[in-house]
């Protein structure tokens, strides 16, 4: 039988099924034959607010076995070990170092493209690079002289394979050899470089 609401002709008693899975539920009204349509149209009007409440209370009620299921801090979901994605195939580069550069006044950060449309954000001139250095949190830019531009590679058709470059600032030779930085781009942040 189908869940849901039926009337017995025979006899003026509502059965709804399926409400609570394996139950059956009766609800008797007492018809009476003296009142007039608007009567029975004010029962009718209560009786379906009724039955809405009844479906109601018992759909939004969790029993013990649906309480087993709301993930919790004691009972958290239960989620697929996947390794964590790699740079190489969330961005499509592969980062091939950092490196002291213009007498340790700046740090050259050096990427291959391995597939040019995931790195394409990268590449985006109006994202602004930075890196930042671990220890102290110092953060580095990239020089932006007027004649000459962003010193970083741009271009709107990268390709597969080619080395692109970041050149950063670092003033007062700051960031020195053998220090942890990140370099972040936009959503792109590659942690734990080691400068060379």
């Amino acid at each position: 039988m189908i869940p849901g609401i039926y009337l017995d002709r025979k006899c003026p008693v509502y059965f709804i099924n399926n409400i609570i899975p394996g139950e059956r539920t009766v609800i008797e009204l007492e018809m009476h034959k003296s009142i007039d349509l608007t009567g029975n149209l004010i029962k009718k009007v209560f009786l379906l607010l009724c039955v809405t409440g009844i479906i109601s209370f018992t759909c939004c009620s969790t029993t013990h076995k649906d309480a087993d299921l709301v993930p919790t801090i004691e009972n958290p979901p239960q989620t697929e070990n996947k390794p964590p994605q790699t740079i190489e195939d969330r961005w499509g580069i592969k980062i091939k170092g950092i490196h002291l550069s213009a007498g340790g006044y700046m740090l050259d950060f050096r990427y291959e493209i391995i597939d040019p449309d995931k790195a394409r954000p990268i590449l985006d001139m109006k994202i602004k690079p930075c890196l930042i250095d671990q220890a102290t949190g110092v953060k580095m830019m990239v020089p932006d002289p007027p004649k000459v531009g962003q010193l970083r590679a741009h271009t709107m058709k990268p390709l597969s394979g080619k080395i692109y470059y970041i050149i950063f600032a670092n003033p007062g030779y700051y960031i020195k050899k053998g220090r942890r930085v990140t370099v972040v781009v936009g959503d792109f942040k590659a942690e734990n470089l080691i400068v060379e």
